[in-house]
């Protein structure tokens, strides 16, 4: 596809009118355009809390796509009316994930993918998907992704960085041939755009569309200080540093895990996924199945999967490790086991 930066670039930095920043309301609700559900009304609440797309900016956009979305995963970012969600798969999408900050939206969003018979194809993230570039969920990477970027033009102004960065977090995550398409207002500056040469532009005044392709990125670099931690299931406190969330890698995670003095994590096992656990400091006792042994700075544990395991703090300063997994790290792949009572005094 070819480039043009003739508009959406340095061209059109005029800042916004408080009464030009979205076009009016719809006043009808929306309509499927494309496909096999083609007609079909979707619900819509004009509130205020949701802004469908133009119809005509929205069939530009699938003719933009093309046959791109046939067997992909649609990932509609600021859902609203989930208009473009369910475009995709009434145009042969293979599913759709839809992010709604508004809960009653989210609710209406899965009663209308019931009412047009498709709900076992549509997944629905309650919450502010703004928080996805600290962590993205565990999306579908088997097939590309086409992910529709639509937001209030006002966050564009406004919150600028964050949706910026969500963008980027997108690229990073999607699969190889991915399609990231954006519709901005024609007051924003696309010199924001996270590499700005690799986006094409096609205008429809007042709404701007970029579109650009993902290709696996030559190198990710990820810093230590821009992850979030969390509590994984067995209890121990991670960064996720590398893993499919995150960059190109697929089939391993890398994280950094640390743990109090005293505490340990629950015992557990994988079904799938094989670890192997490096000393960074402190000092641990490691228990793989029914043998434990001391372990410090400089050791790595092999963990293959299925076998039960559990690290203790020893020291008295915090424990830190690094722990990579083969696939890549999953709640749903980690199985709590009771721990071992005590042997009975004789």
């Amino acid at each position: 596809m070819p480039r043009h930066h003739a508009r959406g670039g340095n061209a059109r930095r005029r800042p916004p009118k408080a009464d030009q920043t979205e076009p009016p309301e719809a006043a009808q609700p929306p309509r499927i355009i494309g496909g096999e559900l083609r007609g079909k009304r979707l619900a819509f609440t004009p509130d205020g809390q949701t802004r469908p797309m133009k119809d005509r900016v929205r069939e530009v956009l699938f003719d933009l796509v093309g046959p791109k979305v046939k067997g992909i995963l649609a990932v509609d970012l600021f859902a609203g009316t989930g208009a473009l969600g369910f475009e995709a798969v009434s145009r042969g999408a293979a599913a759709a994930v839809m992010a709604e900050r508004f809960f009653p939206t989210a609710d209406q969003l899965r009663k209308t993918s019931r009412d047009l018979g498709i709900e076992h194809q549509v997944t629905v993230f309650p919450g502010d998907v703004l928080l996805w570039a600290k962590r993205m969920p565990s999306l579908d990477t088997s097939r590309p992704w086409v992910v529709f970027v639509s937001p209030p033009w006002s966050m564009f102004h406004e919150r600028t960085g964050e949706v910026m960065a969500l963008i980027e977090a997108c690229r990073k995550a999607a699969p190889a041939g991915s399609l990231i398409a954006v519709e901005a207002d024609d007051a924003f500056d696309a010199a924001a755009l996270p590499e700005r040469e690799q986006w094409t532009c096609r205008p429809l005044p007042p709404a701007m569309l970029y579109l650009r392709t993902t290709g696996a990125s030559p190198m990710d670099v990820v810093n230590h200080r821009d992850t979030v931690p969390f509590t994984t299931a067995d209890g121990s406190t991670i960064r996720e540093l590398l893993a499919h969330r995150n960059s190109s890698i697929r089939h391993q995670s890398l994280a950094e895990a640390r743990l109090a003095p005293g505490a340990a994590t629950t015992p557990h096992h994988h079904a799938k996924t094989e670890e192997i656990y490096y000393i960074l400091s402190g000092t641990a006792d490691m228990t793989l199945e029914q043998e434990t042994r001391p372990v410090g700075a400089g050791d790595a544990i092999a963990i293959p999967p299925g076998q039960r395991h559990t690290i203790r703090n020893t020291g008295t300063d915090e424990l830190v490790f690094l722990c990579t997994c083969a696939p890549g790290y999953e709640h749903d792949d980690t199985f709590l086991e009771p721990a071992e009572a005590p042997p009975a005094a004789s």
